[in-house]
């Protein structure tokens, strides 16, 4: 008896380690630099504890929004294993200077969707990783 959970543990430690290896992985995949949709923002996204925040790392029009780098337009958002986006946490709004609760969609490794919600209105953007 002895013997046989010898020969199963070493297998059992090896699926544990590859499923919740990948499910540790997937919400680390937000990390790094995005480029907004406008193309003149590069954002980078990094996480404090279990939450996630993204802050302007270069504006190559500094005209083209009323922010300046270094500022935080991503706050507080939590991945959620279950329906496998990030949520509760807030996106900054530059047009309205306002931050707004969002959601984070990776649509695939290298494009994610951003929502702003504000009460029954809405908007998304799709920012690129940057390699």
């Amino acid at each position: 008896m002895k013997k046989d959970l010898l020969n199963i543990f070493p297998a059992f430690l090896l699926l544990n380690i590859v499923f919740c290896g990948t499910a540790f992985s997937k919400n680390d995949d937000l990390l790094g630099k995005w480029k907004g949709e406008d193309g003149h923002t590069i954002i980078l996204i990094c996480r404090s504890d279990s939450l996630y925040y993204g802050k302007i790392a270069q504006l190559k029009d500094i005209k083209a929004l009323d922010v300046k780098e270094g500022a935080m337009i991503l706050k507080g958002f939590a991945y959620d294993n279950e329906k496998h986006v990030w949520t509760n946490g807030q996106v900054y709004a530059p047009k309205r200077h306002a931050f707004y609760d969002g959601t984070i969609k990776m649509v695939d490794r290298n494009t994610i969707s951003i929502t702003a919600h504000a009460g029954l209105f809405y908007k998304s953007t799709t920012w690129k990783r940057v390699e």
